[in-house]
């Protein structure tokens, strides 16, 4: 797998700063970095990760490189560490890891997976994941309400990074199978309907 690197660029439009403000966070620690021999910065997803919960900065656009391959955007925004993207949602959503799970969200967007077919492949199972560990007391109902509410959140953030389709006078109704999620998987469902107009 080719590795994903940032360039002092693709980080000023990520988090809409100067060139000069992402070096002065290399320069004082805040971000790591390494230098090519020809003295460019170049940044691990890693690092922009480390930065971003350590300083807890909000992105103002989904953590994407620019101008990469559908594959290696795909890789890249889901930043999984080794870890089952399904496993590591349900993590960052325990911990309250919102930006992460909206990352993951733009990241399947980004390989081109259509939106029904990433809750389908990522959301439906990682709720799926929290509602079964919480039956089966592996989470605590902290735990689990931490991470119900990351994910309404992450879902509601998500959708407003979506392009709006032009409204359509339908009525729709849906049935939840997961006791407990029902406000999350509500709110994806709005997202998509909101999604196709």
């Amino acid at each position: 797998m080719i590795e994903i690197l940032y360039s002092t660029e693709d980080l000023s439009k990520m988090f809409r700063v100067g060139k000069s403000t992402i070096k002065r966070w290399t320069d004082e620690g805040k971000l790591q970095c390494f230098k090519t021999p020809g003295g460019h910065r170049k940044f691990k997803p890693s690092n922009v990760h480390e930065f971003i919960n350590h300083y807890h900065y909000e992105i103002v656009s989904p953590l994407l490189p620019f101008a990469r391959t559908s594959e290696t955007i795909g890789q890249d925004a889901l930043m999984m560490n080794g870890m089952p993207p399904v496993e590591q949602c349900f993590a960052d959503a325990i911990k309250g890891r919102r930006q992460t799970i909206e990352t993951a969200f733009a990241g399947m967007i980004a390989q081109g997976f259509s939106l029904a077919t990433m809750f389908d492949q990522l959301l439906t199972p990682v709720i799926r994941t929290i509602h079964t560990r919480q039956l089966q007391q592996q989470i605590s109902s902290i735990e689990f309400q931490i991470a119900k509410n990351t994910l309404i959140h992450g879902l509601i953030h998500f959708a407003d990074m979506l392009p709006k389709a032009e409204r359509k006078d339908v009525e729709l109704y849906c049935l939840s199978v997961h006791e407990g999620m029902n406000e999350v998987e509500l709110k994806a469902v709005e997202v998509l309907l909101d999604n196709m107009g």
